[in-house]
């Protein structure tokens, strides 16, 4: 997981919590896990930068629907 993925697990965490206190003991409290390695995926073209949905510049980024053909090219 990536650091900037840690706020979504703490919601989840605080919604378990409060699920459990009311219901009982039903799911279990989610522990966030963060690599020291790879917790950025950082842009083709500027590797200074971490890839961004928004970077103007489309070579830079890898986008789920991008045909494998494309992906092999940028990479």
């Amino acid at each position: 997981m990536g650091k900037d993925q840690k706020q979504h697990v703490e919601l989840a965490r605080d919604i378990a919590e409060r699920f459990n206190k009311i219901y009982g003991e039903t799911f279990k409290i989610p522990e966030p896990y963060i690599s020291k390695t790879g917790t950025k995926i950082m842009d083709l073209n500027v590797p200074l930068h971490k890839m961004s949905k928004f970077n103007e510049n489309q070579k830079g980024v890898i986008r789920l629907l991008d045909d494998p053909h494309v992906i092999r090219k940028k990479l």
